[in-house]
């Protein structure tokens, strides 16, 4: 053959060799199909649950002469079983295809080599034919001929009783098959094939664990209520099985059919199952202890599981920092509370040093319901307690659902005492220290009073005042009841106040009620009622004592008077009304969304930055000013160059993509660098020095404006964060300074009482924050904003947060819509 021929060799090839597998099929298929027979029958009893009808001892005996069926029909029919050769394959190709003497024979023949050259031409030419007749090879369809063998069409209706079979047994399909391999233990009857179990274990809710599903039929609905979305929703967990369940966890059962009580066997103790009528049994069984569990009826176990019962471990509590003291004389601590499944109460105890008959409770903030790690910072203004400036013993108790208790270690201190200048509140806080220890004491007190008002009259010079004391005297000398007593104690620390600092003492110690009460609402879950109600009160609390303070700086500043906090006339100084405002309209917000542990970590910052505003400052010296200005305008340029390395950021992303991105001009970063430098030789000229950071800083922007000007994204983006990185250590550099020279509040040797915060939240000595300004609050572009303290949502999402619940409040307001969903968009909603 030349090579014109090898495609057409090349598909006889291909079509040999399907004939071969077509007639190995032809007498493979009627071998196998004894075996097959055997098999369908045997999932066709399975799919229809006939087995579990069976006795144990039965059903095994079954299953063997199944298994004998299946070997022996199996056994028979390869017995005799051959692959097709090339030959039958040749013959069958022949024979379906119709061809006279044989060509594929024609083709795979050989000339002899003697042959002569009429010869050889007679033979090829004969080979041509053959290969043009086999052009119309047909392998045909194989035809196994069980027609013949089954003669009544047995296999379609074994076929259609398996199809039949499946649908009946649904999504149960496979337990049923393998329940076919699997015999009862004991004594099955008829009677209870078909037992059903449904079995599971429901950990106490507290713990928030998801119920286990020991045993359920099929397409069962979830017999429970609540939250499953993580329960064990398989059919049956394996018998054997070890199961980890909590102290208190409950095990509900139910038994569907059969005769027999059922029973449930607990480390050998048997308990009989209730009958719910005359096909269901029904059992509740509390999990205190064990480690077997068995469900049985009669003789046939059901189930059989290992329980391991958890205890639960009692909370952790501890302070995280050293309880201290704020610059206005609050107790602040930081603690921690941990629990297993959650802690339920956490509370800073506290108890006179030496005296254990009375313990006075506080709560803290624990966020959510139920926290597992429950950490955060509270202020407790404890200045009006009889117990200040006593020496007391504080701790942090934390108690779980099961009202075990968790204690920290002890801690001795002075309780912070307030500490009076003006001569008639010294007198009344003396007085009311008297009678808050011995309520007995009231004709004394109000005769004392009486004498105060007389001797120091000169010294009240609010009529307001001088007339409530009066109305104190009256009290404590004709009201005899006994809750006259602590109306009066409340009175006379708020008279004290006024004197002290006129209407600004009241305003201060209202703002911090309305705090404390916002905090606890919050902690407890409270109504969204309730929230905006504290939050209204909180606001109009906090308006009143801002505007007493500006009203004081202005009355301190009309006599001459350096005034602690200068609201009225410093930008600076009045943005912090604005400040305070915003992060109350956030917490608002937050709560309003449902997030609640981020809404009181915003009470909880902004509780900080009103200490901070409480304190006041010290006289500043006459350089004070022009440093804290210095280091907001470089605030202001190190937030100018982070702009503008975001717009390069931006413009050079959009030009990987294929957009056309406008880089910033280089005009605008030399203008930044011009603006730095007239800011460092100001500050060199009023202070005689310069950072050195300064000159590095000066020269990596203005490689920023060349790598701009020459349209270079990359480079001008380095060169922009060596810049930024060098502004910053500029920033702590002048801060530094500054502080050696005196000119900002908080260096080594700033006013400051033993015991008594300093400035800017620092003892005396403590280095200062450089990210901040004298009140606490962020400098601006130094990277320590609110946001780093507090995880703010950004507006996007709390705007997504707003539609969401929206949609809710849509959704549960449609009645067409089922009882499942409108009662889980409710639990949705009931936190809202």
């Amino acid at each position: 053959m030349d090579n014109s021929t090898n495609p057409l060799l090349r598909a006889i090839e291909g079509r040999l060799r399907l004939a071969q597998a077509a007639v190995t099929w032809e007498r493979l298929w009627p071998a196998l199909w004894p075996a097959f027979a055997v098999a369908g029958l045997f999932a066709a009893i399975a799919l229809f649950g006939l087995f579990p009808y069976l006795l144990g001892w039965l059903h095994a005996l079954v299953l063997a002469g199944f298994a004998l069926a299946f070997a022996i029909a199996l056994y028979r029919g390869l017995r005799g079983f051959a692959v097709a050769s090339r030959e039958e394959a040749r013959r069958r190709l022949e024979t379906k295809s119709s061809f006279p003497h044989r060509p594929l024979e024609t083709l795979s023949d050989t000339i002899p080599a003697t042959a002569t050259g009429e010869t050889l031409a007679l033979w090829r030419a004969h080979q041509r034919r053959a290969l043009e007749a086999v052009r119309r090879l047909r392998v045909g369809i194989p035809q196994a001929g069980l027609g013949r063998r089954d003669p009544q069409g047995l296999r379609a209706a074994l076929g259609l009783v398996l199809v039949i079979g499946f649908v009946f047994a649904g999504a149960s399909w496979q337990g049923r098959l393998l329940d076919a391999f699997t015999p009862r233990s004991g004594a099955s009857a008829l009677g209870e094939a078909r037992t059903e179990l449904t079995a599971w274990i429901a950990p106490p809710a507290y713990t928030n664990v998801a119920p286990i599903f020991l045993a359920q039929p099929a397409n069962a609905p979830l017999p429970i209520a609540g939250n499953v979305s993580k329960a064990t929703n398989a059919p049956r967990i394996p018998d054997g099985t070890t199961l980890r369940v909590p102290v208190g966890s409950m095990l509900f059962a139910r038994v569907h059919g059969g005769t027999a009580t059922p029973e449930v066997a607990l480390d050998g103790a048997t308990t009989p199952f209730e009958v719910a009528d005359a096909q269901n049994f029904q059992i509740s069984l509390p999990l205190a202890a064990g480690s077997s569990l068995a469900v049985t009826q009669g003789r046939a176990s059901l189930g059989k599981w290992t329980i391991e019962v958890v205890s639960d471990a009692p909370p952790v509590a501890m302070f995280t920092r050293t309880p201290g003291v704020t610059q206005r004389m609050a107790l602040q601590i930081d603690y921690l509370a941990t629990d297993d499944y959650g802690v339920a109460v956490g509370q800073m105890r506290m108890r006179r040093n030496g005296v254990t008959s009375e313990t006075l409770a506080f709560d803290v903030a624990l966020p959510g319901i139920l926290p597992k790690n429950a950490s955060g910072s509270r202020v407790f203004d404890l200045t009006p307690h009889p117990w200040a400036g006593l020496p007391v013993v504080l701790w942090i108790e934390a108690a779980d659902s099961l009202g075990q208790i968790g204690k920290s270690e002890e801690f001795h201190t002075t309780l912070p005492e307030r500490v009076f200048t003006n001569p008639v509140a010294r007198a009344v806080v003396e007085q009311r220290r008297n009678l808050a220890a011995d309520p007995e004491n009231r004709d004394e007190v109000a005769f004392a009073l009486d004498a105060i008002t007389e001797a120091l009259a000169e010294e009240i010079d609010d009529l307001g005042t001088y007339l409530d004391l009066r109305s104190q005297i009256g009290q404590l000398t004709y009201d005899r009841r006994q809750e006259a007593v602590p109306e009066v104690i409340d009175r006379m620390w708020d008279t004290a106040l006024r004197l002290e600092e006129g209407e600004l003492g009241p305003a201060d110690r209202e703002l911090r009620r309305a705090q404390q009460a916002l905090q606890d609402a919050l902690n407890r879950e409270a109504p969204q009622e309730e929230i905006q109600r504290l939050m209204a009160d909180l606001r109009e609390a906090m308006d009143r004592y801002l505007q007493e303070l500006m009203q004081q700086a202005e009355r301190q500043q009309q006599q001459g008077q350096q005034p602690q906090q200068d609201l009225a006339n410093q930008p600076a100084r009045a943005m912090t009304r604005e400040q305070l405002q915003e992060m109350l309209d956030q917490a608002q917000q937050m709560a309003q969304l449902g997030a609640r542990e981020q809404a009181q970590q915003m009470l909880q910052e902004l509780q900080r930055m009103l200490e901070n505003l409480r304190a006041g400052r010290p006289m500043e010296n006459p350089g004070q000013r022009q440093a804290e200005q210095a280091m907001r305008e470089l605030g202001q340029i190190i937030q100018q160059q982070q702009q503008l390395m975001d717009q390069t950021f931006q413009q050079a992303q959009r030009g990987q993509f294929g957009e056309r991105g406008q880089l910033p001009s280089p005009q605008q970063q030399e203008a930044l660098r011009n603006q730095l430098g007239e800011m460092m030789r100001g500050f060199g000229e009023q202070f005689g020095q310069i950072p050195q950071a300064f000159g590095e800083a000066e020269r990596a922007m203005r490689g920023a404006a060349q790598a701009l000007e020459g349209q270079n994204a990359g480079e001008a983006l380095a060169q922009q964060g060596q810049a930024l990185d060098r502004l910053r250590e500029m920033a702590q550099q002048m801060m530094q300074g500054l502080m050696a020279q005196g000119m900002m509040p908080g260096q080594p040797g700033m006013p400051g009482q033993p015991g008594q915060m300093g400035q800017n939240g620092m003892r005396p000595g403590q280095t200062p924050n450089p990210n901040v300004d004298p009140l606490g609050r962020p400098i601006p572009g130094m990277g320590a904003d609110i946001s780093n303290r507090v995880q703010v949502p950004e507006q996007g999402d709390l705007q997504r947060a707003r539609e969401i619940l929206e949609e809710l409040f849509r959704r549960a307001g449609e009645r067409f819509r089922s009882i499942e969903e409108l009662d889980y968009l409710n639990r949705l909603l009931r936190r809202f």
